[in-house]
């Protein structure tokens, strides 16, 4: 099983959400997200780009794709200022 898999699945679980849940903010099925968390498909660029369009988390994309510590899920507040300061 691919290590973003994996990250996967605990991003699923830190945001509190259930495979349904999580299936409707990536615009799949449950049984979508039971496959991807299973190994038996792939998280794919649509899906990542998805995670961070939604607004109830901001998601650390960069952590999803390589991985680090398990507290680099989320941006930081700070990360999340910085950024709206270049969109205005």
């Amino acid at each position: 099983m691919e290590a973003i898999n994996i990250r996967f699945k605990m991003l699923r679980k830190a945001c509190k959400k259930n495979q349904t849940e999580w299936g409707k903010i990536l615009g799949i099925k449950a049984s979508g997200v039971s496959d991807i968390e299973s190994g038996r498909r792939n998280v794919t660029e649509q899906h990542i780009i998805m995670l961070s369009n939604w607004k109830e988390q901001h998601i650390n994309i960069d952590w999803l794709r390589n991985g680090g510590p398990e507290k680099d899920m989320f941006k930081t507040d700070f990360e999340i200022d910085d950024l709206s300061d270049y969109c205005a």
